[in-house]
């Protein structure tokens, strides 16, 4: 019983937490929906002379992404399971991360209101798969 409302509770504040606005304008691309999370991470900075701001809206996906991770990892741990993608925490990844996620909110047929932490989680366990286990050596 501990366990499940534990991770009811981180649930509930992962979800709070992944909404709440950072800065007045954060509600232009609300990261509730596919869209608004679209919009975050597909920002167009090619006639964008403010680096802040591309800089904050990177910031913006790639935490949502990592928070999503994060909070689906810890959920599989308190229930026994392991999830099935492996990223390494460096820059490098940010953006590989970053495209695999616009690939796939792109092509997203689906309601433009749903929630994008699934299709996230899809995309990245496809895109990023754990290698293989190759178990004990044979002698």
């Amino acid at each position: 019983m501990l366990r499940m409302w534990s991770g009811l509770c981180l649930a509930l504040t992962a979800a709070a937490l992944l909404t709440l606005p950072g800065r007045a304008d954060a509600a232009e691309y609300p990261l509730d929906t596919v869209s608004g999370l679209l919009a975050s991470c597909a920002y167009d900075d090619s006639d964008d002379d403010d680096d802040v701001e591309v800089e904050y809206q990177f910031g913006t996906c790639i935490g949502y992404i990592k928070g999503v991770g994060n909070i689906a990892s810890m959920l599989a741990e308190s229930q026994g399971r392991t999830l099935e993608f492996c990223v390494e925490d460096d820059d490098s990844d940010n953006e590989k991360l970053r495209d695999v996620v616009v690939d796939a909110l792109e092509n997203w047929q689906g309601d433009p209101d749903a929630n994008p932490a699934p299709i996230v989680l899809m995309a990245v366990a496809h895109r990023f798969p754990c290698p293989a286990d190759p178990g004990p050596p044979l002698d």
